[in-house]
């Protein structure tokens, strides 16, 4: 009995299971919708062993822009098709626009041949004859050349979305780094290739909630902060960031938009891998497993294959549904103080641009240069930037660099802080060049630098001119700056 009472139970199982019934505490969700609960009662084809029949949430379409994340924050649904629609619910009323596009023309999916990706095809496919009679998807199946059989895998992917009735486009691409490569890079290459194809349309990607919960367990041990740990949106949308020749630049934007896609929707982020895994055999439909998504070399999968599953058993079952809980109220959050950050940002750059700052000559050259955009701002006042909280002002910061600089670290972010609320003449701070920025706009003291150009790179590979956040005059000032040169820089033009 007493290694009967020990036991731990199986992953997916629930302690108290008596009588063949699942006995589950109440969970308490907050709605902030209007909804009502029905049984559905409608022909169902036998589903897999173990699958609970559960009501699904039937949501009125009352949301406001705030409340779609609460809206889709609910896990127990009877279909990956309940989300869909959930989702596009959620769209007509926070995002009409794109809603709209969704009839208007192609709307393409990402498809990798996997059970998330071929349940979103199958999903979409039931979803286009009953709720959107005018949509026409088409999937586009990316080979990434790193596995043996990878063509091969992409064609059956290709032809398993013929037979539901979605046209399909195999995409071959060359991740840098070849087989080697890490999941970065795959998944910059990927995104890349399926937003160039989407050129201007919206792209559909199968995420779910379970990579949220990895995603989350990802971000705390990397300290990340609440945006990193907010968790996939619905919808990404671009950031229409602009260089200062005018130029729209892909700054910090998911690299599919970078490369041409409308927009980025998420319509199965409330349905479980199960879920999709349950759409595939439903559907008949064999999907492939990377055997990348086992691999111990890579860290995520050592989360979904080893860490989950060890927390499952040490703390009980329903840690996955509690992580994405946790995401999405973390959304909440930081949604909230991205756009409380945003509109000081605004502000601060109103009231500097009304009243001038001493070296005002200079911004409002930039600000010609820029077409008066508030955001290609050199400066940023100091004095109104102390007087903010420590969330704000290091939010405002990150929109004042936002498209101008590479990827900030929270060392950045924490030394260009210290330039204002720890002032005490200290030398400004080195930050990562961008790329994307054009090389001749800059100027002593202008701002949006580039990467350099060839010629002034030294020979040992290292920028002679660094890329600089200063504090001059009470105000900081994103300069460019010569950089010391290297001892074996010099040996090497001697």
């Amino acid at each position: 009995m007493g290694a009967r009472e020990n036991r731990l139970p199986r992953r997916g199982q629930c302690p108290g299971r008596h009588g063949g019934h699942q006995v589950r505490p109440p969970v308490e969700f907050r709605f902030p919708v209007q909804y009502s609960r029905r049984r559905r009662r409608r022909a169902r084809s036998p589903r897999p062993a173990g699958r609970r029949r559960v009501s699904a949430l039937v949501f009125s379409a009352t949301a406001t822009q705030g409340d779609w994340g609460q809206a889709l924050g609910r896990r127990n649904t009877v279909s990956t098709a309940a989300d869909f629609r959930a989702w596009l619910a959620g769209l007509r009323t926070t995002h009409p626009e794109h809603a709209a596009q969704l009839a208007e023309g192609p709307v393409y999916l990402g498809v990798s041949g996997g059970a998330d990706s071929l349940a979103l095809a199958y999903t979409a496919a039931g979803i286009a004859k009953k709720d959107l009679p005018g949509a026409s998807f088409r999937a586009l199946v990316v080979d990434h050349q790193l596995q043996e059989g990878s063509a091969e895998v992409a064609a059956t992917a290709a032809q398993n979305c013929e037979e539901i009735g979605i046209p399909a486009q195999v995409l071959t691409i060359d991740v840098p780094g070849g087989p080697g490569a890490d999941e970065a890079a795959a998944r910059e290459a990927r995104y890349r290739a399926l937003g160039a194809a989407a050129a201007g349309r919206p792209l559909l990607v199968a995420h779910t909630a379970s990579d949220d919960a990895e995603g989350l367990l990802l971000g705390l041990a990397r300290g990340s902060g609440t945006g990193a740990l907010a968790g996939l949106r619905p919808i990404t949308t671009a950031t229409h960031q602009r260089s200062d020749n005018g130029e729209q630049q892909a700054g910090n934007e998911h690299p599919a938009i970078a490369a041409g896609a409308g927009w980025l929707g998420r319509p199965l982020l409330d349905s479980t891998r199960e879920d999709t895994e349950a759409t595939c055999h439903r559907a008949g439909l064999s999907f492939w497993s990377d055997p990348h998504n086992a691999s111990p070399r890579f860290r995520r999968s050592r989360v979904r294959q080893e860490l989950l599953p060890l927390l499952e058993e040490i703390l009980g079952p329903g840690v996955a549904d509690s992580l994405t809980r946790t995401a999405r109220l973390l959304r909440e959050d930081s949604d909230y103080l991205e756009a409380a950050a945003h509109a000081e940002y605004t502000r601060l750059i109103a009231e500097a641009g009304s009243h001038g700052h001493a070296e005002g000559h200079e911004q409002a050259d930039n600000r010609e240069h820029a077409g008066d955009r508030p955001h290609a701002t050199a400066e940023l006042a100091c004095a109104p930037l102390a007087e903010l909280s420590d969330a704000l002002r290091r939010r405002v910061i990150r929109h004042w660099l936002a498209g101008k600089t590479g990827p900030l670290t929270y060392s950045h972010l924490s030394r260009i802080d210290a330039l204002v609320t720890d002032w005490a003449g200290q030398g400004g701070v080195s930050v990562p060049w961008h790329t994307m920025n054009g090389y001749e706009a800059l100027g002593r003291g202008r701002a949006h630098p580039p990467s350099p150009p060839p010629a002034e790179v030294s020979p040992t590979g290292q920028h002679r001119t660094r890329l600089v956040v200063a504090r001059r005059g009470g105000v900081l000032r994103l300069v460019a700056e010569e950089s010391h040169k290297h001892p074996k820089d010099r040996r090497a033009h001697d």
